[in-house]
């Protein structure tokens, strides 16, 4: 990883089996964009920590799974309008600090 390469990640519990991490990371290579993209074990339970860590770690974004999508609303500083009418959010994108 080169210091200046962008990190992303899917979360979740179970996540092993995604294949998010295999298609995003060849889009990735193939367009030749300087990013990672990984799958990170998060429950319900350990959501607040591992956002913490994606953010001190500065991730650019990532994908939340199921069952975190409805606790990930108030882990996040701010959402769209159909994040408040799904009562759930899908990704997180991270801007400034």
């Amino acid at each position: 990883m080169s210091p200046a390469q962008a990190r992303y990640a899917v979360i979740g519990s179970p996540i092993a089996h995604s294949l998010s991490p295999l298609m995003q990371q060849a889009a990735f290579d193939a367009l030749r964009i300087d990013a990672a993209y990984e799958a990170v074990e998060a429950d319900v339970g350990r959501a607040r920590e591992v956002f913490t860590r994606l953010r001190t770690e500065r991730y650019a974004g990532w994908n939340v799974t199921t069952p975190l999508k409805e606790a990930a609303m108030s882990l996040v500083d701010r959402v769209t309008a159909d994040v408040t009418d799904a009562r759930a959010v899908n990704t997180v994108r991270m801007e400034g600090d």
